[in-house]
């Protein structure tokens, strides 16, 4: 825990926490389809998106459902057929957030219930009993890492966790454009860096107005999705680099990434479903984080109570919200 923090409100932060957990877990819009890829199931396919889609060869839709290459299995063909589909989507308009970078596809049978919206399917998964802090150990999270040298294997397999709800390890089926990802409700992975001060603060960054998704919002020091067959610390320290200017050494003293909790949002071009992994780390005080890549328009060391002011202000992204206030509660409350 970063020295000297003043302690926050509990109840404040749980409340805050428990309120953006739930505003990020919603069903798919109504009409939305589950989608299945090579006979994996993949997403939800939004209901315009089946329109634009419904006469491609390789796409079957039905009143139920819809598949993407059936009978294919991963590999080059099936990718040319995602390529054919990403194109198509971006002809019509419906690719937004375009980048000319392909994620993983993933299958994701954690989400086979989620269309009936139960209370179990859709409960949020936040630990916010743990009191973890950079250089500490919780035997409920992953090793910490506290040297400069190798993060431990499972950290950069490029493989997400098992689900622990569904016992089923996700298989990677192919490559997509990130840009039609949220159409299709595929599953993405976001990591996040908390950065703190030696004296207790934060740095927290604001979004570049040129951002297609919240511009102008505040957001976490480093935020961003993982490559297609990018591992995840790869992930962390490209970020890093092209969001607050940090090199891998001033970011050695982090904690180990680890999963808080999946984002399930309807967004006006689909639905959002994100695994959000975080670690904080105190970065020497010698080093101000600047921003390398044009996307931040501004970045701000500010005490906890500040932050949480502007967290209770909604001044922040939903997601940036979820991460830092579950940062705050282990480490600003005193409280296990």
């Amino acid at each position: 825990m970063p020295p000297r923090v003043p302690l926050l409100p509990r109840n404040d932060l749980k409340a805050l926490l428990q309120a953006y957990l739930q505003r990020a877990n919603q069903p798919p819009h109504d009409g939305s389809l589950p989608l299945f890829i090579a006979g994996y199931r993949c997403g939800w396919l939004f209901p315009p998106i089946a329109v634009d889609l419904k006469r491609t060869t390789g796409v079957e839709i039905s009143a139920t459902e819809a598949h993407i290459g059936r009978g294919m299995v991963p590999g080059t063909e099936l990718d040319a057929l995602l390529a054919t589909i990403a194109a198509i989507l971006r002809a019509a308009g419906r690719a937004p957030g375009w980048r000319n970078e392909l994620l993983d596809v993933w299958s994701d049978s954690c989400e086979d219930s989620i269309g009936s919206a139960s209370p179990k399917s859709m409960a949020p998964s936040v630990r916010m009993d743990s009191n973890v802090a950079p250089g500490q150990v919780d035997s409920g999270t992953p090793p910490v890492r506290v040297d400069s040298g190798t993060p431990p294997v499972h950290a950069d397999s490029g493989m997400p966790p098992v689900r622990s709800d569904s016992g089923v390890s996700p298989v990677r089926v192919g490559a997509i454009e990130r840009g039609v990802m949220r159409p299709l409700g595929l599953v993405t992975r976001a990591v996040h860096l908390n950065g703190w001060s030696a004296d207790g603060r934060l740095w927290v960054a604001r979004r570049a107005l040129s951002k297609a998704t919240d511009p102008g919002m505040w957001d976490t020091l480093v935020g961003g999705l993982i490559g297609a067959g990018e591992p995840e610390q790869l992930a962390l320290v490209r970020e890093c680099d092209e969001e607050a200017g940090l090199d891998p050494q001033e970011i050695a003293p982090r904690n180990a990434l680890h999963q808080i909790t999946r984002m399930r949002r309807r967004i006006p071009e689909g639905y959002q479903s994100e695994d959000v992994l975080t670690c904080e780390c105190v970065l020497a005080p010698h080093v101000v984080p600047k921003n390398r890549d044009g996307e931040v328009m501004e970045i701000k060391c500010l005490t906890p109570a500040e932050v949480l002011t502007m967290l209770q202000q909604g001044a922040f992204t939903v997601e940036a919200t979820i991460v830092i206030a579950e940062d705050l509660l282990r480490n600003c409350t005193g409280g296990h």
